[in-house]
């Protein structure tokens, strides 16, 4: 199930001083939770009124059972959800709250399959095409497609057996038909292209498998550069003893590598380099010598204010508190200016007295008109308070960044409270002890990510395919009025993919955008880095 963190909203205006143009009050139907048998995992999108499963490749999409499934307390469905559901189209469902409010929800799946298919010699991975069932492998020119060793290979779903293959063979001066038992690891001559059968639940599949010979030549194909170290991947023609060099650009000599080769496949790994630094990299076979490549370590980058040194107070009322200096590109955040349009309380300040050094960030849980408030820092910037849709807050998620590195440290300390403001899905939290929680996240959105906490639009930290690290820290631990080193190490679900944005945050109130938590929660930040490796 989706979860989300921090972002706090404080509203603004007594909603009973508002004038509704409805003729009736406004009462959002969401579906709340959903999960039939063999799902892997959900995403329910509150934006775009959609819910999302992904099952297992064991499951049977056109019979999936319902085992659990919540709605808006007071909605009425336009039918009654089946036991059974034939995921292998959507399902559409609508819920009416009152006479003119009606929101249709469409419940949709998907069912991914590895397949692969693992010859020797074989360049690169396999290529799939699902809706034809065909396969084309490539192999190096000088290798020979009469006798081709296929050491493993999956193409259906778990469970499915590969049963036989049917091919032409030469015999002699002749070429004959002939069908075999599959029994991995085996040869087979693939000079024309061979069908594989597979069985799977009482139905027959047929995959057409085709070996086609690829020129290769000697070169670097990709480096991933990190700030201190690399991974250089390059390919042969298959004969030889390869090895991989580098040298930092302008240099004189190269140097040579610990190299690995894996049929036509050479890697290496280097580390220790400059940051921000050009190299070059080449790959040599016996006499022959790849062209050069270039590339260049990241720089490692730490964002504006980390030590939380600068503010200035703008408007609202001239006393809210910003966590940048004036005048400059905004990078850190807070609700200040939407708790402000109800009260002079900042829940985000500057703390000049108990510090690590020099200024400190003070957040605090608050209550203001009834709502609750958790103190919040962020980076990227609060947009709006909303009551259309339901009292909320708008804000973007994150600052541009490209750099990858290997957690965020810096100090913290926390007097939390008992929670005692509880709602929706956190309702069971009351009376618990409430959490802080600090986060680092990396993703390649086009653009920040627009949080938008009345229609429940949160960043899916499980499912988001953007995120490409994400690092956190949550606690309920009372420091004692004593600060504590931490470190968020990001956890890399892609080693190759160059983030466009960083989000970091702390929050005095882990569900504080549920409006949950424990007035009076006080957590302290400060002397915050981002550390490379």
């Amino acid at each position: 199930m989706k979860r989300t963190l921090i972002i706090i909203t404080a509203m603004i205006m007594a909603v009973s001083c508002l004038e509704n143009p409805l003729s009736y009050p406004l009462s959002v139907a969401e579906i709340t939770a959903f999960e039939v048998e063999g799902q892997k995992s959900v995403t329910i999108d509150a934006a775009s009124r959609t819910v999302k499963v992904v099952l297992e490749e064991t499951a049977d999409i056109s019979m999936s059972a319902v085992l659990d499934y919540e709605f808006t307390e007071g909605a009425v469905p336009s039918v009654e959800m089946p036991e059974i559901l034939d995921l292998t189209k959507p399902f559409v469902i609508s819920y009416q709250t009152y006479p003119d409010q009606t929101y249709e929800w469409t419940i949709v799946a998907e069912q991914p399959i590895e397949r692969y298919v693992v010859c020797d010699g074989m360049v690169g991975e396999a290529v799939f095409d699902i809706e034809k069932k065909t396969i084309i492998a490539y192999f190096p020119e000088g290798k020979s497609l009469a006798d081709i060793r296929f050491e493993r290979m999956k193409l259906e779903a778990q469970g499915s057996q590969i049963d036989s293959t049917f091919g032409y063979v030469a015999v002699g001066n002749e070429t004959v038909e002939k069908r075999e038992k599959v029994i991995l690891p085996m040869n087979l001559d693939c000079v024309i292209s061979r069908t594989f059968t597979v069985y799977k639940d009482l139905e027959y599949y047929e995959w057409q498998f085709t070996a086609v010979h690829k020129l290769i030549n000697l070169e670097i194909t990709s480096v991933n550069a990190w700030c201190y170290k690399a991974d250089i991947n390059a390919v042969f023609k298959g004969n030889g003893t390869p090895y991989i060099q580098y040298k930092e650009t302008g240099a004189e000599s190269w140097i040579k590598l610990a190299t690995d080769v894996k049929g036509t496949e050479i890697h290496a790994f280097v580390d220790q380099l400059k940051p921000d630094t050009e190299y070059m990299a080449r790959v040599v076979c016996g006499d022959e010598i790849s062209e050069e490549y270039a590339f260049v370590t990241e720089n490692p980058v730490q964002l504006p204010n980390m030590s939380f040194d600068e503010w200035h107070q703008g408007d609202p009322g001239g006393y809210t508190w910003y966590p940048m200096p004036e005048g400059v590109e905004q990078v850190w955040g807070c609700a200040n200016s939407g708790v402000n349009m109800m009260s002079a309380v900042n829940s985000t300040r500057p703390e000049t007295k108990f510090v690590v050094s020099g200024t400190a960030v003070r957040l605090e849980s608050v209550k203001v008109f009834g709502m609750f408030a958790a103190g919040n820092i962020f980076t990227g910037q609060f947009l709006k308070a909303t009551i259309s849709g339901g009292v909320g807050a708008e804000l973007d998620w994150g600052t541009p960044f490209t750099s990858r590195p290997y957690s965020l440290k810096g100090y913290y300390s926390y007097a939390p409270k008992v929670i005692d403001n509880a709602s929706g899905e956190h309702s069971d939290k009351m009376g618990q002890m409430d959490k802080a929680q600090i986060m680092i996240m990396l993703a390649d959105w086009d653009e920040p990510f627009r949080v938008m906490t009345a229609s429940q639009t949160f960043v899916d930290f499980d499912n988001d395919p953007h995120i490409i690290a994400l690092g956190r820290l949550e606690t309920d631990v009372d420091t004692e009025g004593k600060y504590v080193e931490f470190e968020c190490v990001l956890d890399y679900r892609d080693t190759v993919r160059k983030p466009k944005y960083i989000v970091a945050v702390a929050s005095s109130s882990q569900y504080g955008d549920y409006f949950t938590g424990g007035v009076g929660s006080v957590m302290h930040v400060d002397e915050w880095e981002l550390v490379y490796r």
